[in-house]
């Protein structure tokens, strides 16, 4: 392993078809330029950009099938620099970034039905169970809900009728609680009168 150039070799169990294909889409991704690829050699060269502590590098890749369903990828990287001792760092990030991206690439694409290479298609959908058919499905009321009590008033009104407090109990206590300390809430204990909403006269 050298400072100005490096090397690398990574397998991977996909089709060397797959990797070739993926390695064209990830390299992009992570910031190296492909200047020029041979898919009958498996072969591409490319170019890592210029950061604050390197020139760039001139990198290469070559694509080995294994067997049918695995390859090795070779990797190289050269400084485009000669004298570059800070930046030496540079190949190995770009060999890491290069083999993480490109591994996540193909496990999601082989997952996925009519996509790069030949994964296996994801698993149909299932119907809900029972169970979760009947926990999605939204609570019907069991039986009528209950009205307000229905009362006859003397105005000639029938219907339903709500209890409520006379219209003194809710700012009387509001005023109370403020000179008690809360105690003034004590009023709300008042019963609830009903009262007939069409002549506001109090049912007994």
């Amino acid at each position: 392993m050298g400072i100005v150039n490096q090397q690398m070799q990574q397998k991977f169990p996909y089709p060397a078809s797959a990797v070739f294909e993926a390695l064209m889409v990830v390299l992009p991704e992570v910031g190296i330029t492909v200047k020029s690829s041979d898919r009958d050699l498996s072969r591409i060269t490319a170019s890592a950009r210029m950061s604050a502590f390197s020139w760039g590098e001139n990198m290469s890749f070559v694509v080995e099938p294994l067997d049918a369903s695995s390859a090795l990828v070779s990797m190289s990287s050269a400084s485009k620099v000669v004298v570059n001792i800070v930046g030496a760092y540079r190949h190995q990030k770009n060999f890491d970034k290069v083999i993480m991206s490109l591994s996540t690439y193909l496990r999601r694409q082989f997952r996925e039905p009519g996509t790069v290479g030949t994964g296996s298609p994801a698993p149909a959908p299932q119907a809900p169970s029972s169970l979760a058919a009947v926990c999605a499905s939204p609570v019907q009321p069991q039986g009528p809900v209950p009205a307000a009590t229905k009362r006859q008033c003397a105005c000639g009104y029938q219907g339903p009728v709500a209890k409520k407090w006379d219209s003194w109990v809710v700012p009387v206590a509001i005023v109370a609680a403020f000179f008690t300390c809360g105690l003034g809430l004590l009023i709300l204990l008042v019963p609830k009168k009903s009262k007939c909403p069409q002549c506001d006269s109090i049912f007994e």
